[in-house]
């Protein structure tokens, strides 16, 4: 099980001048920590996701962007966060279409490399975010640079976890 460590600061409650408060986070997989997302009110949320873009075949195709839900004051002795629920990113239930692309036999797949924003909107609703590094990136499509695409995710129950 790997193992990282991350500073964490509360811009709504900053920790006292000089002070980083940092914590652990357990993972199954070596995926990259991207974004942390916190309020003072709400667990935060991480995007953690593997290196790799792409869901149309290619050799090094996306396979882990997820979107987890942690809350920042339950530790274990060791001082490990607990993850207590996960978005995976490349199996959104899309049945009726709604995106204007990346949806195939009813599932939605967010395959960028550049996973790097999450925020709550509401109490049920969450943004996820890539920024596209023009022209860097190729997770639509191989050879033409991705856009900038934002998806809004009705997620009442998962930011409910605890």
């Amino acid at each position: 099980m790997a193992s990282r460590s991350c500073a964490f600061w509360n811009s709504t409650s900053p920790a006292p001048a000089g002070t980083t408060r940092f914590v652990t986070i357990r993972s199954k997989t070596p995926p990259t920590l991207s974004a942390i997302s916190t309020s003072s009110t709400a667990p935060a949320l991480i995007i953690e996701r593997d290196n790799n873009e792409g869901d149309d075949g290619r050799e090094k195709a996306a396979a882990f962007k997820r979107i987890y839900l942690v809350d920042l004051e339950k530790a274990d002795a060791n001082g490990v966060l607990e993850k207590l629920a996960y978005i995976d990113l490349m199996a959104i239930k899309d049945p009726d279409g709604i995106a204007p692309r990346g949806t195939k036999d009813g599932v939605f797949t967010f395959p960028f490399v550049t996973i790097e924003d999450v925020d709550t909107v509401d109490p049920s609703t969450i943004v996820v975010a890539n920024d596209n590094n023009y022209p860097g990136s190729t997770g639509r499509e191989a050879g033409r640079a991705d856009d900038n695409e934002y998806i809004l995710l009705d997620v009442a129950d998962f930011l409910k976890a605890e």
